[in-house]
């Protein structure tokens, strides 16, 4: 069996200080590396490891540049390329640098929640820190099914100096008002959208990565929830050759007994291998 997907096609202009693209393209607004409440348009499921190249938007972006690391951006974006449906969203940010910090600030009607949002990346005493928050706003009030959300993270990491180039990730996801927890978790593997991405108010995560050899590089993280759900992940990159890397993954979903990770015990283990050309 052999499936394939259409992620870029587009048409790119550019012309002084402005850019103009229309198509199916990527849309990076996310300024963190695990959780992006600001990347509103790809939202992706931090179980999926297959994401180097993440899905893309049908969509017009409009930019334009207004100095150093400052830049101002408009989208249009549709879910369906036919126009079945309104589905579509609009949406501005604002990127600037202040004291070697990158900020931007979101405004946005992205389908049926109105959303404003800011983040952040930096440095502090040599550990990089980052940042980013979003509120959505129900455009109808529809009950309590239908409630305003704020979805916030931060998080931290610190190369370590040796030659094993060991790196620690730390972060830590809020949700005001998380999704039902007794809906299937095949729903929590895949977010809809950056309103849910998680099914716990309070998400931390700890990444550890290391050099086993200049070729071989190893990863072990942990996720803890608080119903008590615990995700564990190991994966190992391989460089085969100068045009193929094997990576090897392990997932463990788990927790307590009335947990959702907990109810749903699972262990999954696979391997990709990866040519590029």
């Amino acid at each position: 069996m052999a499936t394939s997907t259409l992620d870029r096609f587009y048409l790119d202009w550019q012309a002084n200080q402005y850019r103009l693209r229309l198509g199916r393209h990527r849309i990076n607004w996310g300024m963190a590396t695990r959780w992006n409440p600001n990347d509103l348009f790809n939202s992706y499921s931090v179980y999926d490891l297959d994401y180097e190249e993440r899905a893309g938007s049908d969509a017009l972006l409009i930019s334009r540049n207004l100095g150093f690391a400052s830049r101002l951006e408009l989208v249009w974006a549709v879910r369906d390329p036919l126009f079945n449906g309104n589905e579509h969203s609009v949406a501005g940010r604002y990127l600037f640098n202040v004291n070697a910090y990158d900020l931007q600030l979101i405004v946005g009607d992205i389908e049926a929640d109105y959303v404003v949002g800011c983040g952040f990346a930096g440095s502090v005493a040599g550990a990089g820190l980052r940042g980013e928050m979003s509120c959505f706003i129900p455009q109808h009030d529809s009950g309590d099914d239908n409630r305003s959300a704020v979805v916030a993270t931060i998080e931290s990491d610190y190369s370590w100096a040796g030659r094993r180039n060991v790196l620690t990730v730390v972060s830590l996801l809020y949700l005001s008002d998380p999704a039902d927890e007794l809906t299937t978790s095949s729903l929590h593997l895949q977010p809809s959208s950056a309103r849910d991405l998680s099914f716990s108010r309070w998400t931390a995560s700890v990444d550890l990565s290391f050099d086993i050899t200049a070729l071989s590089r190893q990863l072990l993280g942990i996720s803890y929830y608080d119903d008590d759900s615990l995700y564990l992940l190991a994966t190992n990159t391989l460089s085969v050759s100068d045009n193929f890397e094997l990576q090897l993954v392990l997932q463990h979903f788990n927790g307590a007994a009335n947990s959702l990770f907990g109810q749903q015990s699972n262990t999954l283990g696979y391997a990709r291998l990866r040519w590029s050309f």
